[in-house]
């Protein structure tokens, strides 16, 4: 029996541009690509921030809005009773005066319109 040198199994994939390039490429072109990706993270966080603001402020317009239209229904709904009770004493009263117009060209004793 002749010995045989073990073997490693255990292999990695390996990129073919790194077998022919110096590990120093390899790093200054790693960093290249890292500071690209952290670039685009920059942008965008900042655009997910300008968007969170907008979203705020859009939220609070739409909260102000809300609270306005619920004074102004309220206001409406006060203005609405107040017509209504105008209306029901413009129509007292017009009985009233009616009443009184007749009583004056109407009187007691006759029983009807006297001219």
């Amino acid at each position: 029996c002749v010995p045989v040198a073990p073997v490693s199994l255990e292999t990695r994939p390996m990129d073919t541009a790194q077998a022919v390039q110096p590990a120093g490429f390899v790093n200054a072109e790693l960093m290249a690509r890292l500071q690209s990706l952290q670039g685009a993270n920059r942008v965008i966080v900042r655009a997910l921030r300008i968007m969170s603001e907008r979203l705020r402020e859009q939220g609070q317009r739409s909260r102000q809005a809300e609270e306005t239209v619920e004074q102004l229904k309220s206001e409406l709904q006060a203005q609405s009773e107040q017509l209504r009770a105008s209306e029901r004493a413009k129509a007292l009263l017009q009985s009233r005066v009616e009443v009184l117009l007749r009583e004056d060209f109407m009187p007691q004793e006759c029983g009807r319109p006297c001219s």
